[in-house]
């Protein structure tokens, strides 16, 4: 006896809100609840209304449902209805064995005050059935069986045939089962076993769903023994059920059922010999399904009969395919099948017939990572046999590490410490990558001599030397490595001692550079064995510098090794900087190296190279700013500056230029070279001369132009700059020469002035990075520094083939409008420009008009912060502002034209483009389109395709100059370095990556390129 719970649901007016539960056996408990939305019928009828009463049964939680839905017209709502269910504990299910034995506890018609209790039931056993199968029937449990789903026409025969396989449905398949009616196609659950009836004029529908609908139509077809099983047809069933009988599966699924039925072929031929594989294949199934040794025990031993037999004869790949059986369920399966499979072994895996292909079998066990019968048997044959080989067992192995090269890999598990003599008498040749492997081999087990029978045959000579110093380890034994260089090219036997840690290669290989000067270009100096043999070539009769063609640039690599942190030979590097190469001028990492220069080599470096240095920074060819500290110092030392005034006692102008640069020159050595200066000097330099006076405070020096003034005149407008600085006596006063300094000195402003007059244009461009500003100054010569109004800018010209085409000032201001706008102002305060442009970087919004490396030219640029902000909204007030008419249309014009891309200076992957647009400019720095500010822009300013920070600031202040930039061309250029992120961009547009790591630079390069062709083309 079991107990079955019901209950009610339905619409009651009054009570319930919509279809709801009205009564239930068990008023406590929550599932009644919760499975209300089950018992309305979701599945309905074309039209929405149920027209008669239908029965569905499905698992729902712990429980199966069984459910009879009534339409129900007495609703506020056509297609309501009203459900009886009853509830089937999960373990109850396999007691039921006729399902429409519980329509009778089913209401018979809509009784929404039912009173519900427990129904206590006693399941009934059903009759074997006495019919033959209906062609319905049998095309039914065909489809079953084909796709676990059965689709019946009308429930006409719907129960009885359902009645009659559900005894053998399995339990798993019943809690994933769905019964009864149903009315749309798309409601029909794949993920569940679907045994439904539907309306009889409803064939059609589910027709155009691709679904076939079984009816009474049907083909007839004959069923397969599982068919006739699954309906309780004993007599023919009788094979199938011989399967179950005589193995004791456990079924838990329909998929189980199908599967035994197909191996179960194999199983009823067995008497007549079928191949192992389908043997093994069953055996494995039966493994999983009959796992208990004390059951099934007649089909597991007949099955496993048939496969010993089969193995005696089986090939290589049947041999290997025994690895995957577990013989779980087999009783006593593993010794036996052990035996024969040793039994196999010993006949064939040695034997020349097979020498070709067993290999493999020590290959599957190799690989195998977990213990197994299989494997075990395996490496205990090979391991007994290999340690007592027959003749003829090494050319066997040979065919097997060359065929299965991994097997020379794991050596150390399978071949015995024995087998190296029996190797070597049979070696044959081998393939490069297969001698390496052997090699390998030889060195692990230290097998001297197999090493020695294949390194020169097939290694380089690096790979030998590397190899024979592996296997031979004497310090003392230098003849065998003596033998080896002399087959091998001295250059290259001197490359590869000097990057070996090995006295004895250093030593032939310091030889043979002191024979030799040449050959020390294949030195390595970075590696301790390279410095050595440096070294010992040295001392072994050779030069320093002797046949090196680039002297310099060893010793530019013997600095970057220092800057690695790496040892170098002190010895050697003392001799480096005694030598006549110690110039590190042109080293690209000549700021770097002081911190890391030893102390008793680094003053010899620096006095060279500070030298050149001061050489270069005289003739205009490198910036103070640009000389790092530790050269400025020896520079400005006593030392090296009394040597310097002393080389240039004639020469003022570079003298000036010294002071003008470093400001460390003492007083006493400026007025002591003043005092020796014999010559006359230019107002120009007199005039730079009293300033710089004036500027240290150099009261000796200052007293020594007063004094040579008074009969060497062209120091008269140097006195006159520094004159605060010396103190004149009551006669001296008297009797200055006062007139003739005012005179020298406006004549010297007057030359300065002069000097600085051009007929070329002045170009102002602002920038608001470090990228963008180099990439601007790339194209510039003669570059100088200014102050104006409390602010540094940087000038130079620009030159076109030849061709000075403008003066150009430039300044890095900084990532904002605000900043952009100040620094707009200045900069036409100061310098009234012809020209001012702000050249920069800037992100695309629209990926199919600009790409990275693209570049626009606005005709407009928004303000896209303007506006209203409310708690829960945004509201723009736009405000746009452009560039100069007369440069848009001179954008225009160049656009298209190739030209301006050979201003690019940097190589790239792809060719820009530039174009004209409009721009969305900001104080937020957006990274992604669907951010806050993104999602504003794209409201408001969708016209849009580039973002930025500083064009709307910089345009605004050109602007607001009125009368004083009246003449003067003003725009903004703009290279992409970035994609704003979107989900659905389609990335055939983004040429590449989003942000390739070269994006700042390719768009810094491309705008500074377009913005010097407007110049260009401009002016």
């Amino acid at each position: 006896m079991m107990i079955i719970e019901q209950a009610i649901y339905g619409e009651k007016q009054g009570v319930t809100s919509g279809h709801d539960l009205l009564a239930a056996s068990e008023e406590k408990n929550e599932l009644f609840e919760r499975v209300s939305g089950y018992t309305d019928l979701a599945d309905r009828p074309e039209g929405g209304v149920l027209q008669a009463p239908v029965v569905r049964g499905f698992f729902v939680q712990d429980h199966f449902l069984l459910i009879k839905t009534f339409p129900d017209s007495q609703t506020l709502r056509s297609g309501r209805v009203f459900a009886h269910a009853l509830f089937i504990k999960k373990e109850d299910l396999p007691k039921v064995k006729d399902i429409t034995d519980l329509f009778k506890f089913h209401l018979t018609a809509i009784d929404k005050e039912a009173a519900m209790a427990s129904i206590e039931y006693t399941p009934i056993d059903i009759k074997a059935p006495s019919s033959l199968l209906a062609p319905q029937e049998m095309a039914a449990v065909n489809a079953l069986l084909a796709d676990e789903r059965v689709v019946w026409l009308s429930e006409e025969g719907y129960w009885e045939w359902l009645n009659r396989i559900w005894p053998r449905i399995p339990f798993e398949t019943k809690m994933k089962l769905r019964i009864g009616a149903a009315f749309n196609p798309q409601r029909l659950n794949a993920e569940m076993v679907n045994i439904v009836f539907v309306p009889g004029d409803s064939k059609s529908l589910w027709a155009r769903h691709f679904i076939e609908v079984i009816d009474s139509t049907a083909v007839d077809s004959s069923p397969s023994p599982l068919a006739y099983w699954l309906v309780g047809n004993k007599t023919q069933a009788s094979e199938f059920q011989q399967l179950i009988d005589d193995f004791s599966p456990k079924v838990n699924s329909l998929s189980v059922l199908k599967r035994l039925q197909d191996y179960g072929k194999v199983y009823n031929t067995l008497d007549q010999a079928p191949k192992p594989g389908p043997m093994l294949a069953f055996a494995n199934f039966i493994s999983q399904v009959s796992p208990n040794s004390n059951s099934g025990m007649k089909g597991k031993e007949k099955l496993f009969l048939a496969i010993l037999d089969a193995t005696t004869q089986a090939t290589v790949q049947q041999i290997t395919a025994l690895i995957y059986q577990t013989w779980k369920g087999f009783p006593n399966a593993i010794p036996r099948i052990s035996n024969v499979l040793n039994d196999w072994l010993t006949r064939n895996l040695l034997s020349k017939g097979h020498a070709k292909e067993s290999g493999s079998i020590l290959i599957k066990a190799l690989q195998s990572d977990q213990p197994n019968w299989w494997k075990e048997t395996v490496f205990g044959f090979i391991k007994e046999r290999l340690a007592h080989q027959k003749p003829g067992d090494a050319n066997t192995i040979w065919i097997w590490m060359i065929d299965q090269p991994e097997l020379i890999s794991k050596h150390g598990l399978w071949l015995p410490d024995t087998a190296e003599n029996d190797l070597v008498k049979a070696l044959p040749k081998l393939e490069k990558s297969v001698a390496e492997l052997v090699l390998k081999m030889a060195i692990e087990r230290k097998w001297l001599l197999l090493h020695a029978k294949t390194v020169t045959h097939v290694y380089s000579p690096v790979q030998s030397i590397e190899s024979q110093l592996a296997i031979d380890i004497d310090n003392d034994h230098l003849s065998g490595l003596k033998t080896l260089s002399e087959a091998i090219k001295d250059s290259q036997f001197v490359e590869i001692a000097s990057g070996k840690d090995e006295t004895r290669l250093h030593q032939i290989a310091g030889e043979m550079i002191a024979n030799n000067a040449q050959l020390l270009k294949h030195v390595d100096i970075t590696k301790p064995g390279g410095q050595i043999c440096w070294e010992l070539s040295v001392k072994q009769g050779g030069k320093l510098w002797a046949g090196v063609k680039a002297p310099e640039e060893l010793l530019f690599k013997v600095m970057d090794h220092l800057l690695t942190g790496k040892d170098f030979k002190e010895s050697l590097l003392v001799s480096i900087s005694n030598s006549e190469i110690n110039d590190l001028t042109r080293y690209s990492k000549r700021s770097q190296i002081w911190e890391v220069l030893p102390k008793n080599v680094k003053p010899n470096f620096l006095s060279s190279t500070s030298k050149s240095v001061l050489t270069m920074y005289l003739l205009g060819s490198i910036p103070v700013k640009e000389i790092e500290k530790p050269i400025s110092d020896t520079i400005i030392s006593d030392s090296f500056q009394t040597q310097f005034l002393h080389e240039k006692k004639a020469d003022i102008e570079s003298v000036l230029k010294l002071c003008e640069g470093f400001s460390g020159l003492k007083d006493e050595f400026l007025s002591g070279y003043i005092h020796y200066f014999g010559s006359t000097i230019s107002e120009s330099q007199a005039f730079r001369l009293g300033t710089i006076v004036k500027q240290r405070g150099h009261r000796k020096t200052a007293r020594c132009i007063y004094d040579k003034s008074k009969y060497n005149h062209s120091f008269t407008a140097a006195y006159q700059a520094c004159s605060n600085l010396v103190e004149l006596s009551l006669f001296e006063r008297l009797f200055s020469t006062t007139s003739n300094f005012q005179k020298h000195t406006t004549s010297a402003a007057m030359q300065i002035k002069k000097s600085n007059e051009s007929s070329s244009p002045i170009v102002v461009i602002l920038t608001a990075i470090k990228e963008e500003y180099q990439a601007v100054r790339e194209h510039l010569t003669k570059i100088v520094d200014a102050d104006m109004d409390s602010t540094t800018y940087e000038g130079g010209v620009f030159e076109y083939q030849g061709k000075t085409i403008a003066n150009v000032i430039i300044r890095e201001c900084g990532a904002r409008n605000t900043t952009a706008s100040q620094e707009a102002e200045r900069a036409i305060k100061n310098f009234n420009p012809d020209l001012i442009l702000f050249v920069g970087i800037a992100g695309s919004r629209k990926p199919n008009d600009f790409r990275i490396g693209d570049v626009i030219f606005p005709d407009k640029v928004y303000y896209y912060e303007g506006g209203k902000a409310s708690e829960k909204s945004f509201k723009a007030r736009p405000d746009a502002v452009s560039p100069s008419f007369d440069l848009i249309e001179k954008a225009k014009k160049e656009r298209n034209k190739d030209d301006w891309n050979s201003l690019i200076k940097g190589e790239y992957d792809s060719t820009p483009n530039a174009d004209i647009g409009i721009i969305a400019s900001g104080e937020q720095l957006i990274d992604h389109y669907d951010s806050e500010v993104g999602k504003i822009i794209t409201d408001h300013y969708n016209d849009s395709s580039v973002v930025e920070m500083e064009g709307y600031g910089f345009l605004k202040a050109v602007q607001r100059q009125g009368k004083g930039a009246q003449n003067t061309l003003y725009g903004i250029v703009r290279g992409i370095s970035d994609i704003l992120e979107r989900e659905e961009l389609d990335q055939t547009h983004l040429a590449g990556d989003r942000r390739p790591e070269n994006a700042k630079q390719f768009a810094s390069d491309s705008a500074a390129a377009f913005a010097f062709w407007l110049i260009l083309k401009a002016l």
